[in-house]
């Protein structure tokens, strides 16, 4: 799954740079995909979750009842299934050893990942944050500069005008 969206993300960052139009629209139909894909596996997984806990999954329709779809999640975490079989079926088989090493992989792997992420965020909000500084100094003082030069070059045509401006004096001797 992780080498999909790693596929499927270098494809999407070489479209974007091709055609920014066509990524948008692929970006949102992808996205769109991603989430209708997201609501079906959690529809399957709390339905089977209440089933475990023997109550109609239609009880997960509570999560779109404000306030009830803060607390419901935590209760289906924290709420123990059933030890034996009921209206829904057996209770599901226990835990294999590899299963419960590659959640606890993933539950390491997750923290990893975020620390990952966020570093390079910052490394990377770091350098646009010096480069902005950077500009915005040389900016400032090309622009001060420049007004410092225009300034001079006002005040030197304006002595420069005035002479040739002045007319000369006829005098009443000639």
């Amino acid at each position: 799954m992780l080498v999909a969206a790693g596929i499927l993300s270098t494809v999407g960052f070489a479209i974007a740079t091709a055609s920014p139009t066509i990524a948008i629209i692929l970006g949102s139909l992808l996205g769109f995909a991603l989430f209708v894909a997201v609501v079906v596996v959690s529809v399957q997984i709390g339905v089977q979750r209440l089933h475990d806990l023997g109550w109609s999954g239609w009880l997960y329709l509570l999560n779109l009842v404000p306030l009830v779809n803060s607390i419901f999640p935590l209760l289906l975490l924290v709420m123990p299934g059933n030890t034996g079989a009921n209206q829904y079926g057996a209770p599901p088989p226990r835990n294999s050893t590899a299963v419960k090493v590659l959640a606890s992989l993933w539950l390491a792997f997750i923290p990893l990942m975020l620390i990952i992420v966020v570093s390079l965020g910052m490394n990377g909000y770091l350098d646009q944050l010096e480069t902005n500084v950077d500009s915005s100094y040389e900016s400032s003082s090309i622009t001060s500069d420049e007004d410092a030069d225009q300034s001079v070059i006002v005040d030197e045509e304006d002595a420069q005008s005035a002479d040739d401006a002045a007319e000369p004096v006829d005098s009443p001797e000639q």
